[in-house]
């Protein structure tokens, strides 16, 4: 039992009534409580958030456990002592308990996210567009990475057909401009459409890719959104 370092009853201090005596009883005994409770706290070394919780739970706490007091054993504020110091020891440990699960499921998050980065950087970035994207989306970002060039021939020719491109549309002429911001400017000329257009389609064709495949895309991307 934790030593009580408040004079006992018949020792200069008021007669501590029983919480059972009724409600104006209790309300009498609310004070000590919240005393007793806020020294159990800094004698604990309790967490700021901890701390919290104890106090603010503290009265409501001792009223549920009321009918367990006998005023023949202790006096109610070396009662309240008790049971506030176990309640207390208590939550301490269930509050470490849930910083550690918090730390464990951060760690492993972070394990998970350099786990699929590394299966990212494993990835064929051709599959990944294949994976995610169809169409005309496809073959703009697959130009913007100059990575359709560098595709096996019958697998260009299949997304070329797929992306129902303007006629005469010339994409190793494209593919080769060296500037990024020149390509999209050729890019949005061959497809009839302005620089802005480009800039968000690509910028959309991405973002979906990175959405699909987490955080990071092993896509380079410093699109704009129009």
């Amino acid at each position: 039992m934790p030593r009580d370092d408040h004079p006992r009853d018949g020792h200069g201090a008021p007669k501590a009534r029983a919480p059972r005596d009724g409600v104006e009883a209790w309300d009498a005994e609310k004070k000590v409580v919240e005393q007793v409770a806020s020294i159990i706290a800094n004698k604990l070394s309790m967490l700021p958030l901890t701390k919290d919780a104890f106090l603010d739970e503290a009265v409501s706490w001792i009223w549920n456990h009321r009918s367990r007091f006998d005023p023949s054993k202790a006096s109610f504020r070396t009662w309240c002592s008790t049971l506030l110091h176990n309640r207390g020891v208590d939550i301490i440990r269930t509050h470490a308990r849930e910083r550690k699960m918090k730390r464990e499921k951060r760690y492993e998050a972070m394990n998970h996210q350099r786990r699929r980065a590394s299966d990212r950087d494993d990835r064929d970035p051709a599959d990944m567009l294949e994976a995610h994207l169809e169409g005309l989306n496809r073959v703009l970002v697959a130009i913007e990475c100059q990575l359709l060039g560098r595709l096996a021939p019958d697998r260009c020719e299949a997304w070329l057909r797929h992306a129902d491109l303007p006629t005469g549309f010339s994409w190793q002429a494209i593919e080769a401009v060296g500037n990024r911001a020149d390509r999209r400017k050729a890019l949005a000329a061959a497809c009839g459409q302005n620089y802005a257009w480009v800039n968000q389609r690509i910028y959309r064709a991405i973002q979906k890719i990175r959405q699909a495949e987490g955080v990071e895309a092993g896509v380079a991307d410093d699109g704009e959104e129009a």
